[in-house]
């Protein structure tokens, strides 16, 4: 298997508060900062400062942004960290590489570590497990493993997501026929992976004192606005736009109004995101 199918983003909140018991109910007013970890789908700019091609530092990229110029996101206008942030009444999450040292060490609001094509792997992965799950089974152990580290830093309340169906996304989408219809063998391999991430973050929980997350089902969510994305005033699911306000796509990202529905699905309908540990109200 492609290693690219299995690149990952989540979110990492931590919470200032003590666990008087295993379920806490907090106000989003509460918690103090986000630190984001993952690719281009939660990137808000590191890539900018990397000597790479892979970056969003030019129109239209940003167009839908406030101020309407570039800023590193790979969308036009906001990404699903940025709904976070404004669902918890915290600034948005400034990139790591974008702060001075001076600023990275007073920032205390939160910092995004997210790059555009990173993944669970912090190295050149040099074998190869060519469509097989056994790739998927080590890549949750390579996760969890990263989440362990997080903890052991002091981080007690996550926020993950699956992956999405990139089988699904405008790069994979013509080649099949017809044409915009997923590509089901690396959707059947994230499947794999998807299926088994919320054992292992219960694993987690029942190891790790303090441990809670929220999963995110990101997967369905790319699922449920292809199927009936009309309702929302998405007319084209696949293609990368043209109209940005009805594409599920800006390019091979999904643009704001997509990031906009998975926001309302995840904090007011609570449709995709569910707690273990703790709720959001």
């Amino acid at each position: 298997m492609n290693t690219n199918y299995l690149t990952f983003s989540y979110v990492l909140i931590t919470l200032l508060l003590p666990l008087a018991s295993s379920t806490i109910s907090y106000h989003p007013k509460h918690i103090p900062a986000i630190y984001v970890f993952g690719d281009s789908l939660v990137d808000s700019g590191n890539n900018n400062y990397l000597p790479i091609l892979s970056n969003a530092k030019f129109p239209p990229y940003g167009i839908d942004f406030g101020g309407a110029k570039p800023t590193g996101r790979c969308t036009n206008g906001k990404t699903t960290v940025v709904y976070i942030a404004i669902h918890l009444g915290l600034p948005f999450v400034p990139p790591y590489l974008g702060l001075s040292k001076a600023q990275r060490n007073k920032i205390t609001t939160g910092i995004n570590f997210a790059s555009t094509g990173s993944g669970a792997f912090f190295q050149k992965l040099t074998i190869t497990f060519r469509g097989s799950r056994k790739f998927s089974s080590y890549l949750l152990k390579e996760f969890s493993l990263r989440l362990q580290k997080i903890y052991n830093l002091g981080a007690r309340r996550f926020f993950t997501n699956n992956l999405a169906p990139l089988g699904c996304f405008p790069s994979f989408a013509p080649k099949p026929r017809p044409r915009g219809e997923c590509n089901e063998n690396i959707n059947r391999e994230i499947s794999y992976y998807n299926n088994r991430l919320p054992n292992v973050l219960q694993k987690l929980q029942s190891q790790l004192p303090g441990f809670t997350f929220m999963h995110s089902d990101l997967y369905e969510s790319f699922m449920y606005l292809r199927e009936i994305g009309y309702k929302y005033g998405i007319s084209e699911t696949w293609k990368p736009c043209a109209n940005r306000n009805t594409h599920l796509f800006f390019d091979d990202h999904a643009s704001q109004i997509a990031n906009k529905i998975y926001a309302t699905h995840c904090f007011i309908e609570k449709t995709i995101c569910k707690p273990s540990g703790f709720k959001m109200l």
